[in-house]
């Protein structure tokens, strides 16, 4: 738990000194339109794997079989049981409070 949190704290940095150099070395301005380009590259690589996945699913649904397979295509193990885990707990505190 103190390795994550001391990751958590050292990536914005890490980040920060990083783009500093680089708006040195190129400028402020190139600098912040990479960082912008790069987010919206990002941006739209989730959207087409989303879009992917969700078309899988469906065709999944349609053959009558379950689209778990495909909601989990692509990720380890251990994030699978993670997100599974962190479902199971939510739902067990919703379970437990009327809203």
């Amino acid at each position: 738990m103190r390795a994550f949190l001391l990751l958590f704290l050292i990536f914005p940095v890490l980040e920060l000194f990083v783009f500093v150099k680089v708006s040195a070395a190129i400028g402020f301005f190139p600098a912040l339109l990479l960082i912008i380009a790069g987010s919206a590259l990002g941006v739209l690589v989730m959207r087409v794997a989303g879009l992917a996945t969700a078309l899988r699913a469906r065709e999944s649904l349609q053959r009558g079989e379950l689209p778990a397979e495909d909601m989990f295509k692509g990720i380890s193990e251990d994030e699978q049981r993670a997100f599974v885990g962190t479902l199971k707990t939510m739902l067990r505190n919703i379970r437990k409070h009327d809203f």
